[in-house]
């Protein structure tokens, strides 16, 4: 196996220092991303801690090391492989070097999550025509459900005004910019429509409502 100890393989001495080899062996696998013993590999080659110590295996790139922490596993996996035994560090030496770099490296900082776009606003259109934004208001309803042009033809050919959103009788409208069906305003604009104020001013009855929405 690609972990065992030569000097405990050799001399049937076993001591922390196997402990350490193996240790390092591991720090290899973790750098590399390979096997400790590869029989695919020449005989040269298929113990991880020989071929390292004849040449660079290069880090395994999916695991995303910085040079800093490249350069500290593999140095610390070649002291505790070394042949010497003497020249291996003890096991509270390599924890207590791990755990510096783990101390020393700066916190990962997740960003926030981008705020959530805000909601469209809300587009109102002409009941009739569909196509542009409903500036009347008629009166007495006060029901803002027309744009300008339609609001005007209704009120040329119409006979019978009624409201196209409650069907009470139209006896006037106003232009200008309202929020919403019920007509609440947020800016007035100019006055009346068509054919003056009052009894002059014609509106659309349902029928005839409904037969030009239809041609929409």
């Amino acid at each position: 196996s690609g972990y065992i100890d030569p000097y405990y393989f050799d001399s049937g001495e076993f001591t922390t220092a196997s402990d350490v080899f193996s240790f390092g062996v591991v720090l290899l696998e973790l750098l590399t991303g390979l096997q400790a013993f590869d029989s695919s590999q020449r005989a040269l080659d298929r113990k991880l801690f020989k071929r390292a110590r004849r040449m660079v295996v290069p880090a395994d790139v999916r695991a995303g090391f910085d040079e800093a922490k490249e350069t500290l596993l593999r140095d610390l996996a070649m002291e505790c492989t070394a042949e010497d035994i003497e020249e291996r560090p003890g096991l509270e030496d390599c924890i207590a070097r791990l755990l510096g770099e783990v101390r020393d490296a700066e916190p990962r900082v997740v960003p926030p999550p981008p705020p959530a776009p805000a909601p469209a606003p809300r587009v109102r259109e002409c009941v009739v025509c569909m196509d542009a934004p409903p500036r009347t208001r008629f009166s007495p309803c006060m029901h803002s459900a027309c744009c300008e042009g339609c609001a005007g033809e209704l009120m040329r050919r119409a006979s019978s005004p009624r409201c196209p959103i409650c069907r009470e009788r139209i006896r006037s409208f106003e232009v200008g910019d309202f929020i919403d069906t019920s007509g609440t305003p947020m800016e007035r604009g100019g006055g009346g429509g068509d054919g003056g104020g009052g009894e002059g001013v014609r509106s659309p009855d349902e029928r005839y409502v409904d037969q030009l929405a239809s041609r929409h």
